[in-house]
């Protein structure tokens, strides 16, 4: 009897020791695989460039509504697409961004105006340009690339309102100091400064402009740019007096 619980006794304790040699050899693989990770993950580096494209492929696999940021080349904006379609105000501002290397715009939605201030010489260069091209009436593919369309393209653009309402052009030419005293010390640079106006306003005319669409002033600012603004043309309509018949 002794003997046959001393063999059972062994043999618990056998057992025992063997599942502990499992455990402690489980738990030596698992602090093996830990430790390197953590040495793997210490000498990594993270490139944001190359973790884009992996995220958004891991999106496209896994979620129906993954959002997409690119932009197809089939739907991208093409700038003589843009000066055709929107508003007055958006067309104008699509125009000066095709032909215009640098200007400054404000919008009012609400009014429907548009502000802009460009360089003076880049303006006048774009507004006295020869062999100028009307990209409104032009058929698709007829322009070349290259070649200037600014003005006939902007006279287009504010004679044919959506409203039916034609859009006028206030050029404001700045000057450092008051105009009214410039007048007095310098009238003959505030002379120049309006007959280079009359020509931009001779070359608005020369392609359809009427002239009540159009005004030239000279205002204190920075005289490297020159203002200007657009907003739908309303006619002054005078009021008659009561009683009139």
């Amino acid at each position: 009897y002794t003997d046959t619980m001393f063999r059972r006794h062994r043999k618990r304790i056998t057992d025992s020791s063997s599942g502990n040699q499992i455990v402690l050899m489980n738990l030596s693989l698992f602090i093996m695989l830990l430790a390197f990770f953590i040495v793997l993950n210490a000498i990594s580096s993270f490139v944001e460039t190359k973790q884009y494209p992996v995220v958004q492929s891991v999106l496209m696999t896994f979620s129906t509504d993954a959002i997409r940021e690119d932009v197809k080349p089939s739907v991208a904006p093409a700038e003589t697409q843009s000066i055709h379609e929107g508003k007055t105000i958006e067309r104008i501002d699509a125009l000066f961004t095709s032909q215009i290397t640098a200007f400054d715009a404000v919008k009012n939605d609400q009014l429907g105006t548009i502000q802009i201030e460009v360089p003076l010489d880049v303006f006048a260069n774009a507004v006295m340009a020869i062999g100028q091209e009307d990209l409104m009436n032009a058929q698709p593919g007829a322009i070349v690339k290259g070649k200037k369309f600014f003005l006939p393209t902007l006279v287009s653009i504010m004679k044919s309102d959506e409203q039916g309402v034609p859009y006028r052009m206030d050029m404001v030419v700045h000057v450092k100091d008051n105009p009214a005293q410039l007048q007095n010390r310098d009238p003959q640079k505030m002379a120049q400064l309006m007959a280079r106006g009359a020509q931009w306003a001779v070359q608005l005319e020369k392609n359809g402009l009427a002239q009540k669409l159009m005004s030239i002033s000279i205002g204190r600012g920075d005289e490297s740019m020159v203002e200007l603004i657009f907003s739908p043309h309303e006619p002054f309509t005078p009021v008659e007096p009561e009683g009139t018949p």
